[in-house]
C-alpha cells in the first residue's frame, strides 16, 4: 500500500497505470499465484478484453492504419464490391485464427468502415 500511495501522491505515472501495476506487482511477488485472483477486484475477464479490443481499434484509427490497410486491400482486390467484401472476410478469417473474435471484430469494423469510404469516394469522385 506504501508503493501504491507513493505513485498516487507524486503522479510519476497515471492512476490507471499504478493502480492495474500493484495486482501484477503483487503476483510477480508471489502474493497471488495467478494474475486472475489479483485482476478479480477490478472487473471480470471479458470487460479486460472488450477494453483492449477497442483500445486497439482506436489505436487504428488514431494513426491512419486503418486506411493503410483499407487502400492496400483496395488496390490488391481492385475496385470490385464482391472482392472487396471477400478481402475483408479473409482478412478477418487470418486474424481470428490468432486473436479473439472480438478483439477481430473491433479491429476490423474500422478497417472496413476505411474500405467503405475509399469506395464511396471513388463513387462520388466519378459522378
Amino acid at each position: 500500500m506504501f508503493f501504491a500511495a507513493v505513485l498516487w501522491v507524486s503522479d510519476v505515472v497515471p492512476l490507471g497505470v499504478t493502480a492495474l501495476s500493484i495486482p501484477v506487482l503483487l503476483t510477480a511477488l508471489g502474493v497471488y499465484d495467478d494474475i486472475d485472483p489479483a485482476l478479480s477486484g477490478f472487473a471480470d475477464h471479458l470487460i479486460f478484453l472488450f477494453i483492449t479490443s477497442f483500445v486497439i481499434a482506436n489505436a487504428l484509427q488514431k494513426y491512419n492504419i486503418d486506411r493503410r490497410i483499407a487502400l492496400w486491400i483496395a488496390s490488391r482486390m481492385g475496385s470490385s464490391p464482391r472482392r472487396l467484401i471477400l478481402a475483408i472476410m479473409l482478412a478477418t478469417a487470418f486474424l481470428s485464427m490468432w486473436v479473439s473474435n472480438t478483439a477481430t471484430t473491433a479491429m476490423m469494423t474500422p478497417i472496413a468502415l476505411g474500405v467503405l469510404a475509399q469506395v464511396i469516394g471513388r463513387d462520388q469522385l466519378r459522378e
